[in-house]
């Protein structure tokens, strides 16, 4: 499985909030930086999973992707992500022997209404 193949199957076991399958996409010293309205940083899978789960309580949102780009080597891809409300997140994921590593996802807010 690619990298890239890895990385949609697990958004779509976000989106089913399927922790488990999700788990497994997971370094154990994964790092998530998550910049929006205060920049947090969360080491680990154990604490990947519990910020996840704890931002999913009680919401049926789902999100999509709109655009993906993948490194040359595949240890890299950048993904543009719209949640049903419209709310959009820039996201670079590194891999480590075929699993995430490190997250920096980017609040990029609603979209501009045309």
């Amino acid at each position: 499985m690619t990298t890239h193949e890895r990385l949609q199957a697990f958004f779509e076991a976000e989106n089913a909030r399927d922790f488990e399958a999700y788990r497994m996409f997971l370094h154990p010293d994964v790092v998530w930086r998550l910049f929006g309205s205060e920049t947090k940083t969360m080491t680990g899978a154990e604490e990947y999973l519990r910020a996840i789960r704890q931002a999913y309580r009680d919401s049926e949102v789902r999100f999509t992707c709109e655009k993906m780009l993948v490194s040359e080597d595949g240890s890299r891809i950048v993904t543009l992500l719209r949640n049903d409300a419209g709310v959009r997140s820039l996201d670079v994921f590194d891999f480590c022997e075929g699993l995430i590593v490190r997250e920096y996802e980017f609040i990029l807010g609603a979209e501009p209404k045309a």
